[in-house]
């Protein structure tokens, strides 16, 4: 497959698993955006593994009202970090800590993706 595909696919998985969530390539990745989703459901709770290169995960304020939610996410990190923006407010999560959002509000912020490597 080549990396063409594999980018599609990946943009795919989060559009359509996270209700319209959108992959903006960060950095040294640039135009080569990759990663891997593995799931799991235990009852109503739904369990995540996510991995890749530098990218930010939008989900836009049009994404919040096509796919409405009343959902929070835990996000526990295993390695490397993320930043949750959500509200003007960030959260900064590192390998051993958690945060926690609420998916009915947009997260993330396409206008600062260029040159903020997010991981």
């Amino acid at each position: 497959m080549t990396m063409g595909l594999i980018a599609d696919a990946w943009y795919h998985d989060m559009e359509s698993t996270f209700g319209g969530l959108e992959v903006l390539a960060l950095g040294s990745s640039a135009g080569q955006v990759s990663g891997a989703l593995a799931a799991k459901e235990l009852g109503h709770i739904g369990i995540y593994g996510i991995s890749g290169t530098p990218q930010q995960l939008v989900r836009s304020p049009r994404a919040v009202r096509q796919s409405p939610t009343d959902l929070l996410k835990v996000c526990a990190m295993r390695r490397g970090r993320c930043i949750i923006e959500q509200s003007g407010r960030e959260l900064t999560v590192a390998a051993g800590e958690f945060g926690l959002y609420d998916t009915a509000v947009p997260t993330g912020s396409p206008s600062r993706a260029h040159g903020n490597a997010r991981s």
